[in-house]
């Protein structure tokens, strides 16, 4: 295969560098949030134990985000972590001896 070599301008040249470095930039802070942290809520009621009655009730009033692709509902595994670990401090504060 033959290569063939191109004159660029050096301000195209350091334009495409620079968008370059922007776009890898985006790309580390994303890996920060892994897509692979949604699952779904068939998914998220087996690992939890928790019922579909229970996830209606947390995004209904707003304690929970998710995101809706069709009738498909996702959630995040770290989000529901979190709610489950504040009911648990705010029931074991309420706890009388």
């Amino acid at each position: 295969m033959k290569q063939a070599l191109l004159l660029v301008p050096e301000e195209l040249l350091n334009s495409i560098n620079e968008k370059q470095d922007k776009i890898l930039k985006l790309l580390e802070n994303s890996s920060s949030h892994p897509v692979t942290d949604y699952i779904t809520e068939k998914e998220a009621m087996e690992i939890f134990k928790r019922k579909s009655t229970w996830f209606w009730q947390m995004r209904k009033n707003k304690a929970l985000p998710f995101s809706k692709i069709g009738k498909a509902i996702y959630y995040s595994i770290t989000d529901i972590k979190n709610l489950l670990e504040k009911s648990k401090q705010k029931n074991s504060l309420t706890t009388k001896i």
